[in-house]
């Protein structure tokens, strides 16, 4: 979870911070990278109960690599525009949805420590990014090159986490541990658990494992006379 939010935050930044060699001044480009950003918001909350969360998380950023992977290739004009716009605002999806994606994943107990020790790679990420740029001086297309590969990469490790679309919260560790398969729903009127082999197991009442207490009446009827 630490790559994926160094590198969400590494390929946004990134994207924003690198805007030279574009058929727009520069004041123009931060402009339309920030307007594309309210349809890419709009979209995640349209689409993350529909696809997942992490269909949402990974696809973004791999569409985001493949953007910023075509800046490399095309020549300076209105397409590669075009193209470097459309990765912003695919970057943006990432890390909108790496916001609730993160607090959903971790279990009660480890929230708020995981959510700290993410914002933190998000920061490292993000200071990181601007030093890259500066690598145009060696070569031009290479600060787009590691920005596309970070991005891929994260892209990649986002669909080995667990969807969290319509699933109960984890409270404990054990229940991260214990129930890695274990799909219960959010929402339901019935006293089952479902797993993700199709199996239902019904629960029990504990209280049919313990014998039932005797009441005073009953216990003065066993009494004798």
């Amino acid at each position: 979870m630490s790559l994926r939010r160094f590198g969400v935050a590494f390929s946004y930044y990134g994207n924003s911070f690198h805007i030279t060699g574009f058929s727009l001044n520069p004041f123009l480009t931060h402009f339309i990278y920030g307007a594309i950003e309210i349809p890419a918001k709009i979209g995640v909350y349209l689409l993350l109960d529909h696809i997942g969360r992490k269909q949402c998380q990974g696809g973004s950023l791999i569409i985001t690599a493949v953007c910023i992977g075509l800046t490399c290739l095309m020549p300076p004009g209105h397409w590669r525009s075009v193209v470097a716009i459309l990765g912003k605002g695919f970057s943006e999806a990432a890390f909108t949805t790496a916001f609730l994606f993160t607090a959903e994943l971790y279990p009660t107990v480890l929230r708020q420590t995981g959510l700290g020790f993410c914002s933190f790679m998000t920061r490292l990420g993000s200071s990181v990014a601007p030093l890259v740029i500066l690598l145009d001086d060696f070569w031009i297309t290479l600060p787009s090159m590691v920005f596309s590969f970070m991005s891929l990469l994260s892209g990649v490790a986002a669909f080995f986490l667990t969807e969290t679309t319509n699933i109960q919260l984890r409270e404990t560790i054990q229940e991260v541990e214990l129930n890695r398969d274990f799909v219960a729903p959010r929402v339901t009127g019935e006293d089952t658990s479902t797993y993700s082999n199709g199996q239902v197991q019904q629960t029990q009442d504990s209280n049919q494992d313990q014998e039932e207490e005797p009441t005073p009446a009953q216990e003065n009827n066993h009494l004798p006379h």
